[in-house]
């Protein structure tokens, strides 16, 4: 791992692969820390990897990075499709709307927040939008979703350490109401 992000090969003199960052293949580190639950490492890298080239500008993504942080020479792209892993790290995991069915019939929304205090957002489906948007602070975190008509899902909310009250669609409920679940100190509700 470099400051700005995790460098491919090993060897400053490998004849086969330069030492250079690859934000596609970073983001494959990316999506394995968020699945297993490394939230504030896929943050951290995010902002070191793709931070550093926004910062830079011109407000694109890179095909490839110098270990220095700066792009790579060599005629490569400066606003390149395959540099854009944060987008379903951010859609999946940080506002967690994934499918768990095709066409999104059956969803999952998990949001995984790490150390950020608030995140919205859509995720288009055949059937019209997802909407995730949650805050916290002062001790209270609150999760709005919105999902279309004829589908159903599951809504988790992260490990919270004090978590006193729970309000489904507005109305004060408890862990023991028939549509929430509690294990490991997640809380699931089923929706639809």
């Amino acid at each position: 791992m470099t400051p700005f992000g995790v460098a491919n090969g090993q060897l400053d003199d490998d004849p086969y692969m330069s030492r250079y960052i690859s934000p596609y293949i970073s983001s494959t580190e990316l999506l394995a820390r968020l699945s297993v639950g490394d939230t504030n490492g896929a943050l951290n890298l995010m902002r070191s990897t793709w931070g550093e080239m926004l910062a830079k500008g011109p407000d694109t993504l890179w095909e490839s990075m110098r270990l220095d942080g700066m792009p790579k020479s060599g005629g490569i792209s400066l606003a390149h499709g395959w540099a854009g892993g944060p987008l379903p790290a951010l859609s999946e995991y940080v506002l967690g709307i994934r499918p768990t069915a095709p066409g999104y019939r059956h969803w999952i929304v998990a949001p995984q927040p790490g150390n950020l205090r608030f995140a919205q957002g859509k995720a288009p489906t055949p059937r019209g939008a997802i909407s995730s948007r949650w805050r916290r602070g002062g001790g209270v975190f609150k999760l709005t979703v919105e999902a279309p008509r004829g589908t159903s899902g599951v809504v988790q909310l992260p490990s919270l350490r004090h978590l006193h009250t729970i309000a489904l669609d507005g109305k004060v409920v408890h862990a023991k109401h028939r549509r929430i679940k509690v294990r490991g100190g997640v809380h699931t509700f089923v929706a639809g």
